[in-house]
């Protein structure tokens, strides 16, 4: 007997969700056969059989989570013997799905405890770094919390032994981890008969952040629907969207400049090189132009291709500048990431954005695809019926992030002061102010300006 554990599809997930099953008990399957379709953030991935013989078990259905690890199928291969797949520090059996399904009862369940009971133990405020041990120095940190809250404390670096749980047996809630990070007393755990207490959201994604936030909003009690209500629940990458929002405003200290770029030259060049690219079966955007800028910036201004190590306290420098591309689709926003793009040229980086663009729409983008971006690119101006500024949020661990308006005529005075007609493009520069300062952001916005403005230069430049 064949025991399939699910593999990680990108560097630290440690859960995925079963979005649906290729097979069914029975089904003789071939190696390389796809069995599961399974979600990790924004990842998809089929998973492939890598044994020949017929479905035994499913463990799991199409809505649940599993752990990293955890075996979703078992598949007879005839030779009457268990055969896991690979080492794993997760038990072989159906504990990774079911560990999950408890954690999501847990924080679906409504907070009716009343207050907790006189001596229950409590832990004083105190930085995260400095907060008093709760637990012993040899406690196992996997009995402490689910798998989705050692994640996000690791990544905030809370020690989970400093904490007391407030949650069902004494587990450490995303709560929990959260008042750790705003210097919040640790909420009393409830008395053993008490119902669980509020909870809080799933893990934000992974990015190297520590920096102290804002005390969190408590989570809403559950209510029932109401008249002319109704609730559904977050897709899988609704999610992850939300939580990425929430872990970069929480640790991020946002600052953004608005500004314009006269834009007449760059037009007219795209205008010039359209049918040219049309022939090479590109179609040739504004993005491909923006990206160009944007690496010519970074290469004047490399401070600014780098993001904080808050755990550490240390600034990581980039090498290679790539540049993440917001892309809307039907499913939700993805942002994949143009891989090198110093060293493409013009009709490359379009290439590069149909097809990531493509691959966001058919919800097929891995995690390596979205993951070592330098900056982002977000440009609502299709979708704009004005020009518009913005104040788009920082894509974590990335320090900058630049969203472009719509284009529009406006007149302007020349050196003369004679009203004269241009088209204008409106930029939001985005940048962290752990990172950046003032000056630094408005110096590399003045270059990203001149670049668009002067494609001549732009070219020369990046």
């Amino acid at each position: 007997m064949y025991q399939f554990k699910l593999p990680d599809i990108g560097e630290g997930t440690h859960e995925a969700d079963i979005i649906a099953w290729h097979v069914k008990v029975g089904d003789h399957v071939k190696e390389d056969d796809t069995l599961v379709e399974i979600q990790s953030d924004k990842a998809t991935a089929d998973l492939p059989s890598p044994v020949d013989g017929i479905v035994a078990k499913i463990i799991g259905e199409e809505g649940d989570k599993a752990l990293v690890g955890s075996v979703i199928i078992e598949i007879d291969t005839g030779d009457g013997e268990a055969a896991p797949a690979g080492d794993s520090d997760v038990a072989a059996d159906e504990s990774g799905v079911d560990a999950i399904k408890e954690a999501d009862e847990e924080t679906d369940a409504a907070p009716v405890a009343d207050a907790p009971a006189t001596g229950a133990s409590e832990v004083a405020a105190a930085p995260a770094g400095d907060r008093p041990a709760v637990h012993g120095e040899d406690v196992d940190i996997r009995t402490l919390a689910v798998p989705r809250v050692r994640y996000f404390a690791r990544q905030h670096g809370i020690d989970l032994r400093t904490i007391s749980g407030t949650g069902r047996s004494g587990l450490i809630t995303m709560e929990d981890v959260e008042a750790a990070l705003s210097g919040a007393p640790a909420a009393a755990a409830p008395a053993p008969a008490a119902e669980p207490v509020a909870p809080a959201a799933p893990e934000a994604p992974a990015a190297p952040e520590a920096a102290t936030p804002a005390a969190p909003l408590a989570a809403p009690a559950h209510v029932a629907p109401q008249a002319g209500e109704r609730r559904e629940k977050m897709s899988p990458v609704r999610k992850a969207t939300a939580n990425a929002m929430v872990a970069a405003k929480q640790t991020v200290p946002h600052v953004t400049v608005f500004d314009r770029a006269v834009v007449d030259e760059l037009m007219a060049h795209r205008a010039r090189l359209k049918p040219r690219a049309a022939e090479a079966g590109i179609k040739l955007t504004y993005t491909p132009y923006l990206v160009k800028a944007a690496v010519a910036m970074l290469k004047r201004h490399a401070d600014l291709n780098a993001y904080a190590d808050m755990a550490n306290y240390e600034i990581v420098h980039k090498d290679s500048i790539d540049v993440s591309v917001a892309i809307n689709t039907e499913h939700g926003l993805f942002v994949p990431v143009i891989k090198d793009a110093d060293r493409l040229s013009l009709f490359d980086i379009a290439r590069e954005v149909e097809r990531l663009s493509e691959l966001a729409m058919a919800g097929k983008l891995t995690s390596a695809d979205m993951r070592g971006g330098s900056l982002t690119i977000t440009n609502v101006g299709g979708a704009a019926t004005a020009g518009v500024w913005s104040t788009p949020i920082i894509n974590v661990p990335e320090a900058v992030i630049i969203g472009i308006g719509r284009i529009e005529g406006e007149f302007l005075p020349d050196e003369d002061k004679n009203p004269v007609y241009h088209d204008v493009m409106k930029i939001s520069f985005g940048f962290d102010h752990r990172l950046v300062d003032g000056v630094a952001a408005q110096l590399a916005l003045n270059d990203f300006k001149a670049f668009l403005s002067d494609p001549d230069y732009l070219f020369a430049e990046s």
